[in-house]
């Protein structure tokens, strides 16, 4: 979770192994990270579902992005937070939301 970051983005692995069909743009993309530092890499768009249990699923575009910071697959920025709006509970480490959710499918 980088509830710092403002899109969601997925990596080119995840992206092969859920057989996304990705869209490749000629522009490149900025954006700040942690530490004031600045990242780019070229606009490359999938449309993805992602079931997140009982949470429900989330059907958004995601960003394709390599490499992501950790070895992880997904990042799940502020997009995802404010439409999934998860109850965190951090002492048990639960999370619940209600019924699905369907972010509005704009192009990046």
């Amino acid at each position: 979770m980088d509830c710092g970051c403002t899109f969601i983005a997925v990596s080119e692995a995840f992206a092969k192994r859920c057989e996304l069909e990705v869209h490749h743009y000629d522009n490149e993309i900025k954006c700040a990270v942690g530490g004031g530092n600045t990242i780019s890499f070229q606009r490359r768009v999938a449309r993805c579902k992602f079931d997140l249990g009982d949470l429900g699923t989330l059907e958004t575009f995601v960003f394709i992005m390599d490499p992501i910071p950790f070895g992880c697959d997904v990042i799940l920025g502020m997009e995802f937070f404010e439409a999934v709006n998860p109850k965190i509970n951090w002492r048990e480490g639960s999370t619940s939301t209600g019924p699905d959710v369907i972010l509005p499918l704009k192009p990046f």
